[in-house]
């Protein structure tokens, strides 16, 4: 899937409570529905500074201007 603006999703919460959501989910996605097809993540070992690390990567992402890409993404409000 598209993770352009995986951070800015309005699915992970509020800025105080998303990074540690997303963390959770990259160290352990198996009890967890990511999608409208119900299908699953494996659990890939992720350790807790890889997921760390992982998250930073996917906010840095979200900065860059995509020019409306992907088209009919509402992002959240983004506190500086």
């Amino acid at each position: 899937p598209d993770l352009t603006k995986a951070w800015l999703d309005p699915y992970w919460g509020s800025r105080g409570v998303r990074e540690e959501l997303m963390v959770a989910f990259i160290k352990d996605p198996t009890d967890k529905i990511h999608n409208s097809h119900g299908r699953r993540m494996p659990n890939l070992g992720v350790t807790d500074t890889e997921a760390h690390a992982v998250v930073a990567y996917l906010k840095w992402m979200s900065t860059i201007d995509t020019n409306g890409f992907p088209n009919n993404f509402k992002p959240i409000d983004q506190e500086n």
